[in-house]
């Protein structure tokens, strides 16, 4: 459901619960009826939806930004090493690792499954003695 409100204040007072920096939309509300869509009254000034078509609503325009290039090669990893939060993916030790345990079962994955079973193995065999 999107919440909506005929009041700016409001408006901002729902958008900073969910970011710091709101957004302002302004819906345009005979497209969206025209289109099947209907609005719920839920408190005074507050409104609901199922959804907004894209095209039913505006907002200020987006800041400009520069399209940022990387050059292919050891630049490109100085520059991911910087940022923080990104990591480059080593496919080839990772298929390497899978193919070293491919077939092998590990202890400390199957140990706990298998003194489960010795413990119901147990309990069986004295219930029916």
């Amino acid at each position: 459901m999107v919440i909506l409100s005929s009041d700016k204040k409001m408006a901002e007072r729902i958008g900073k619960r969910r970011g710091h920096a709101p957004v302002m939309l302004t819906i345009n509300t005979l497209k969206t009826t025209d289109q099947g869509i209907f609005f719920f009254q839920t408190g005074e000034t507050i409104f609901t939806a199922k959804s907004i078509p894209p095209d039913c609503f505006t907002g200020p325009l987006l800041p400009k930004q520069k399209a940022q290039t990387i050059k292919p090669g050891k630049k490109v990893e100085e520059k991911l090493k910087k940022t923080a939060g990104t990591f480059i993916v080593d496919l080839e030790s990772n298929n390497e690792k899978q193919k070293r345990h491919a077939g092998k079962k590990l202890r400390n994955e199957v140990g706990w499954k298998e003194d489960r079973k010795k413990i119901r193995k147990g309990k069986h065999t004295s219930r029916s003695a």
